[in-house]
């Protein structure tokens, strides 16, 4: 099911009447991505509003784990310092963290010879990642996913996906 629709200027406007400590001076829309309206906010801040049920279900999974998931890794992860868990003013989830430092994937032509320093950082934070692990309870709310399923619960919430992963070939 839809969220309420968010373009660049409702969502500052949101983030004001929501978080009325936070004046937003600059905004940006990164456009990344098609589950979530995401905006960059004083050059500062990244903010999400889910497009969809799944997704908000996907966001609220995420504000409540990452705090646990950050204690075992040395990579940044998100954390939300502003969460709107709906109400009067807005009647889905949005959740807001300090941008993480770095360069977009998509920002910067590749170079051949970042390979294998990118392949050592991956390979590093997924040997951290496979160390962690959770008591049961701490994962209850967590869906739990085989490749074919979590594939299946992109595309259903993205029209044309098969066109934006097209070497995906589940």
């Amino acid at each position: 099911m839809p969220r309420p629709p968010v373009d660049s200027r409702s969502a500052r406007k949101l983030i004001e009447k929501c978080f009325p400590q936070l004046q937003v001076s600059h905004s940006k829309q990164i456009v990344t991505g098609w589950e979530n309206f995401v905006l960059e906010v004083n050059r500062k801040y990244v903010f999400r509003f889910p497009k969809y049920g799944e997704t908000e279900k996907r966001l609220r999974n995420e504000i409540a784990f990452l705090p646990a998931l950050s204690r075992h890794l040395s990579t940044q992860v998100p954390d939300y310092e502003f969460v709107w868990k709906g109400g009067r003013k807005y009647r889905g989830w949005f959740g807001g963290y300090h941008k993480i430092r770095g360069v977009t994937v998509q920002s910067l032509p590749f170079r051949k010879e970042w390979k294998r320093p990118l392949a050592s950082q991956i390979a590093s934070f997924l040997k951290e990642l496979h160390k962690v692990r959770f008591e049961a309870h701490r994962l209850k709310n967590m869906p739990m996913y085989s490749p074919k399923e979590w594939f299946r619960s992109i595309t259903s919430t993205s029209e044309g996906s098969q066109n934006r992963l097209p070497f995906v070939g589940l």
